[in-house]
């Protein structure tokens, strides 16, 4: 169980599995210092936002990814290409002793050979780093031929692999998916058991997939 709680309000976020929670704040005001709290927890700093898995209070910036704006979400940005090259050398040095080694000599014996068509003295780093490997060969997520939706996913399952991300909180997303492209979103979801939380500045038709919370107009807190 997961319940998202803000200390001095009633808002109580509980998270099922097979089910998607929509927070809908009508409240303009409301709103913005909800997200301004979120953000304050993003950066490692305190709020009155409370994030609990199974009863047990969790930091929000290591399990909980606010995501203000969904059209530009990006799979290879700086952060996330740093974790990736850093889990792929982890696992290198777990899984290819003898294949390293062979790759080490071959890459060194090709150097030699290249710096030897220069008539000039060189001197080089026989240090072989596989981050910069990596990087060199401009090493990224392939997110560039799929539909928004799937890139949607595909982020979400990027953060979830190598940043362990439990929740997803989405602002205003259904502004941007129609009802087909949110069926396929959610089926992936809970197919996969990832957690979303939709915050909208606007009710939109129920559903039976859904768990509702409304903070209206007037600040009132009104649950589905």
């Amino acid at each position: 169980m997961i319940c998202l709680a803000h200390s001095k309000s009633n808002l109580k976020i509980e998270m099922a599995e097979g089910k998607i929670s929509v927070l809908v704040i009508e409240n303009p005001t409301v709103m913005r210092e909800l997200l301004q709290e979120l953000e304050e927890q993003q950066q490692g700093n305190s709020s009155e936002i409370v994030l609990s898995i199974d009863y047990e209070p969790v930091s929000i910036s290591k399990n909980l990814l606010l995501i203000n704006d969904p059209l530009n979400i990006d799979c290879n940005d700086r952060k996330i290409l740093t974790k990736l090259y850093q889990s792929i050398v982890d696992e290198e040095k777990a899984q290819y002793h003898l294949e390293k080694d062979n790759f080490d000599k071959a890459y060194l014996e090709y150097l030699r050979e290249i710096c030897l068509l220069s008539p000039l003295p060189l001197i080089y780093d026989e240090r072989l780093n596989v981050g910069e490997l990596l990087k060199s060969a401009h090493v990224m997520i392939d997110h560039t031929t799929g539909s928004y939706v799937e890139n949607l996913w595909n982020f979400i399952k990027v953060m979830s692999d190598l940043f362990h991300i439990k929740v997803f909180a989405f602002v205003n997303l259904k502004s941007f998916l129609s009802k087909q492209e949110l069926d396929l979103l959610y089926m992936q979801c809970f197919y996969e058991q990832k957690q979303l939380l939709l915050i909208e500045s606007h009710d939109t038709p129920s559903r039976t997939d859904e768990i509702k919370y409304i903070i209206d107009a007037d600040g009132c807190m009104i649950y589905y």
